[in-house]
């Protein structure tokens, strides 16, 4: 199967793959990668259960399904990880509406039900942007430690790598991330 049975996006594997195809093709220049976690997600299933969680991730599920559009494909790659190929993309700005647009969204999910605002934070390299940002494994790498960026910020936020603001990653040479 190449669906996440809870979410129906693309399972990891699928997505995964999505990806590397995409990278190969003549229209690599648009490509973006981004992962999305939701913030202390743990004390969702730990106050309200995991079949409550469950709901959530469906939930954040089809908030970035509407989001992408037909600008890319999502997928959820863990627990509480989704993972996105934009494709169709051409600017710092378009991404920006995206990605705060599932931010947006995502917090207004179950608003009236929990104490605390549902909350994600987002990572996103583009290609091209920056050294070694060209293959799936250095483009996955610069976006999980843009959401490792937002994350260590404070959360709720998206990152979108930029050298010169976010210095060099050097993931080639970074292999323990």
């Amino acid at each position: 199967s190449y669906v996440d049975s809870l979410t129906g996006l693309l399972n990891k594997k699928s997505i995964i793959k999505y990806a590397e195809d995409a990278l190969q093709s003549e229209n690599r220049e648009h490509i973006a990668l981004s992962i999305i976690d939701i913030d202390d997600f743990k004390s969702v299933n730990d106050n309200f259960g995991h079949l409550f969680g469950d709901k959530v991730i469906k939930a954040v599920a089809n908030v970035i399904k509407n989001a992408v559009g037909t600008s890319g494909v999502a997928g959820r790659i863990g627990g509480d990880e989704f993972f996105i190929v934009f494709e169709k993309l051409n600017n710092e700005l378009e991404y920006r509406n995206v990605l705060r647009c599932i931010k947006t969204n995502v917090a207004i999910q179950y608003q009236d039900q929990m104490e605390r605002k549902l909350s994600c934070s987002i990572g996103l390299a583009r290609y091209g942007i920056g050294p070694f940002s060209t293959t799936y494994h250095d483009l996955f790498k610069i976006a999980d430690r843009s959401l490792y960026l937002a994350k260590v910020k404070g959360k709720n936020r998206y990152i979108i790598y930029k050298p010169e603001l976010h210095g060099d990653f050097n993931v080639q040479n970074d292999d323990d991330i």
